[in-house]
């Protein structure tokens, strides 16, 4: 990583798109900037010596990686900032608020991203009256749009090899959404207008979704993070020290695209002794192991678990 990444670097959801030999990273950096303090002295966070306080702001950090020597290195390419990202267009049902969550690499510039707004005016709508406020973004590799609003908080996202069916997962209502896109494969030249239609039914995992991954290299299946109890996982991020269960989830997708409901299960389930709240899962396979790997924002490890035959 580029040394000048080590102070302000919050990486959040990520994406990897390789291309041939080409491959690159995409990375959600929820940089922190400090506001600055009130010019009038007799203010009264300056006579009280009060800090001014700072933000979090959603950038996409795009990064080549390049050989070097035995092993790899990331090059940073460019940083997709958050400023008036959503100024133009029709305003969306939670406003312009732009805290993204999680992308989707769909050519070397371009990307999905999940995209739910913070503040009091949307904690009240999702809390007590469960609107959906959330929307899914796409860049283009100039500017972004949003191609679906009103989502139930959607999180993580991911999409078929094709680029002809978008993946999300929900957080409120634990469904898996599928969508049809107009996108072309990654590489080539893409519609100026980017459109996506609702496949139904949705499929109701249960629980509340995090984070989706592909469970093998071929892509013929897609594992769910999942969390039991949405309640015990807000209580850890309030640092109460209480434990989250943690489940992992398969579900198989058809040669057309579509997610098979009936092939839906569970892979891994814990009470969260051994590893607290899980929000993503990942295949791993090199020439003598073949892994699970189980990831949590509250962990300082992963937790690596051997698979059965599937």
């Amino acid at each position: 990583l580029p040394s000048y990444f080590e102070k302000n670097f919050a990486p959040h959801g990520i994406s990897l798109l390789e291309m041939g030999d080409a491959k690159r990273l995409f990375v959600i950096n929820h940089r922190i900037r400090a506001l600055p303090r009130p010019a009038d002295k007799e203010n009264l966070a300056n006579l009280l010596n009060l800090p001014a306080g700072e933000v979090t702001q959603s950038f996409v950090e795009i990064f080549r990686i390049e050989k070097d020597g035995d092993g790899e290195m990331l090059v940073h390419e460019k940083s997709v900032g958050d400023r008036n990202a959503l100024a133009k267009g029709t305003e969306p049902r939670g406003g312009r608020g732009f805290v993204l969550h999680d992308l989707v690499a769909v050519g070397p510039q371009q990307f999905f991203a999940t995209n739910n707004p913070r503040g009091v005016q949307q904690a009240i709508d999702v809390t007590f009256f469960r609107n959906p406020i959330g929307n899914i973004v796409y860049y283009d590799g100039a500017s972004y749009q949003v191609v679906k609003d009103r989502i139930d908080f959607a999180d993580g996202i991911n999409i078929s090899p094709d680029n002809r069916h978008l993946y999300t997962a929900t957080v409120l209502d634990g469904d898996l959404v599928t969508y049809k896109t107009n996108l072309n494969p990654a590489g080539e030249t893409q519609p100026k207008e980017v459109t996506l239609d609702e496949v139904t039914p949705r499929i109701r995992l249960g629980g509340h979704l995090d984070n989706l991954e592909w469970s093998n290299g071929r892509r013929e299946a897609i594992l769910v993070a999942s969390h039991p109890s949405i309640a015990a996982f807000g209580l850890q991020r309030a640092q109460a020290p209480v434990k989250a269960a943690s489940r992992i989830m398969q579900v198989s997708i058809n040669k057309d695209g579509m997610p098979d409901a009936k092939s839906a299960k569970i892979v891994y389930w814990n009470d969260g002794s051994q590893v607290s709240a899980a929000s993503v899962a990942a295949y791993y396979k090199d020439k003598k192991r073949e892994r699970l790997i189980v990831g949590s924002p509250f962990e300082d490890r992963f937790l690596a678990c051997k698979l059965d035959a599937h």
